[in-house]
C-alpha cells in the first residue's frame, strides 16, 4: 500500500476515534443531567402524592420506568457517537482543510517516477564509496538520468556535488539503473551525503525509497 495512502488513513481514523470519544462522552453526561432532573421531578410528584394533595390526579404521572433504561440510553449515545465518528473521517478524508494532507489536497495514488532500492556505503579513511540502484517507474524511459550526490559537512552544509550518470542509458520503463561514486576528498570534514536525481535538461525527478517496484 502506498505510503501516502497509509499516512492519510491513520490520520483520518485518528481525528474519528476523537470524535468518537469526545461525542459519546458528552452525550453520557448530557443522558445524565436530563435523567436527574426527570428523577427528581418524578420524587416531587410523588411526594404531593404522598402528602394528599387534592389537586393531583393520576393523570399527573406520565412517566415509565424506560426513563432510567441506562442500557437504552448508552446504546442511543453509541449510535450517535458512530455516526459522529464517521461523519469526522468522511471529511478528513475528502474536504479540503488547511494544514490536513488527505485526498482533496493530494493524491495519494500517486507513483514517484524513481525509487531507490538500494543505496550502500563504505566509509574509509581517505573518504567513501556510495552504491545505488534505481528502478524507472514510468512509462517512458529516461535519457541521461544523472544522481548528484551532495556532501555534507560536520556543520551541516554541503562541502561539494557530484555528478554520476545512471547506467543503463536510457534507463528504460520498468528497468532498474545503477550508479557508483568513490569520493576522496576533504575526508575529516565529511558528516553524510543526500542524493537527488536529475533529467539531461537539468529538472529535479522526485525519488522515494523501498521494495515495492511496480
Amino acid at each position: 500500500m502506498n505510503s501516502d495512502l497509509v499516512i492519510i488513513l491513520d490520520q483520518a481514523l485518528k481525528f474519528a476515534l476523537l470524535g468518537f470519544l469526545v461525542a459519546y462522552l458528552i452525550l453520557l453526561l448530557y443522558s445524565r443531567a436530563k435523567l436527574r432532573g426527570q428523577r427528581r421531578k418524578l420524587e416531587d410528584i410523588y411526594m404531593e402524592v404522598a402528602e394528599g394533595v387534592p389537586s393531583l390526579q393520576s393523570d399527573r404521572l406520565p412517566f415509565s420506568g424506560a426513563l432510567f433504561d441506562q442500557w437504552r440510553i448508552s446504546l442511543k449515545a453509541l449510535m450517535v457517537s458512530l455516526l459522529c465518528s464517521l461523519v469526522i473521517f468522511v471529511i478528513f478524508l475528502f474536504t479540503p482543510l488547511p494544514l490536513v494532507k488527505n485526498f482533496a489536497s493530494d493524491n495519494p495514488f500517486r507513483i514517484e517516477p524513481l525509487r531507490v532500492t538500494a543505496l550502500t556505503y563504505d566509509r574509509f579513511y581517505e573518504g567513501f564509496s556510495v552504491k545505488g540502484e534505481v528502478w524507472n517507474q514510468t512509462a517512458e524511459p529516461f535519457n541521461q538520468l544523472q544522481v548528484v550526490i551532495r556532501v555534507i559537512g560536520t556543520d551541516g552544509q554541503p562541502l561539494e556535488e557530484v555528478t554520476i550518470p545512471v547506467e543503463p542509458v536510457p534507463l528504460e520503463p520498468g528497468a532498474a539503473g545503477l550508479f557508483e561514486l568513490n569520493y576522496t576528498q576533504n575526508s575529516p570534514f565529511i558528516s553524510g551525503y543526500q542524493v537527488a536525481f536529475f533529467d539531461q535538461t537539468g529538472k529535479a525527478i522526485p525519488h522515494v525509497f523501498g521494495f515495492d517496484v511496480d
